[in-house]
C-alpha cells in the first residue's frame, strides 16, 4: 500500500510539472506598439518583443546594403531583419520580434514573423 501511494504521489508531481512546465513556455502574444514610441523611447522597448503595424519598404535594392523597413502612417520606420521578405515589399503588414538598437544599424527589429495584413 506504501510503495502505491508513494508512486501515485510521485505520478501527480510529474504531471503537476509538466502542466506548470507548459504554461510558462508558451508563447505569449507580443504587445502591440507604435513604432515612432519605440523610436522616441528604444532604451525602454530593447530587449522586449513587440509587434508592430505598418507598410513594408525595401531601400537599397540590389546593393550590398538592401534591406527592409517598416514604416508607419507618420513616417516612422523600424528595420526588419527576417528572411523572404521580397514578396511583401510595398504590403502592409504585421511584424513581431525583438527590438534592438546600436549606432551603426539604428533601430531594428529581429522578426520572429512578418505576414500581409488582412
Amino acid at each position: 500500500m506504501k510503495r502505491y501511494v508513494v508512486g501515485v504521489a510521485l505520478l501527480v508531481g510529474l504531471l503537476v510539472i509538466g502542466v506548470v512546465g507548459s504554461w510558462s513556455t508558451r508563447d505569449v502574444d507580443p504587445a502591440a506598439a507604435d513604432i515612432r514610441e519605440v523610436w522616441e523611447h528604444h532604451e525602454m522597448y530593447e530587449g522586449q518583443s513587440l509587434r508592430v503595424t505598418g507598410t513594408l519598404k525595401r531601400f537599397l535594392p540590389g546593393l550590398p546594403k538592401e534591406h527592409f523597413v517598416v514604416e508607419s502612417e507618420d513616417g516612422y520606420r523600424i528595420g526588419v531583419e527576417a528572411a523572404g521578405l521580397q514578396p511583401l515589399d510595398g504590403a502592409p503588414v504585421d511584424a513581431v520580434g525583438q527590438v534592438t538598437f546600436d549606432e551603426e544599424r539604428g533601430l531594428r527589429l529581429e522578426a520572429a514573423s512578418v505576414q500581409a495584413r488582412r
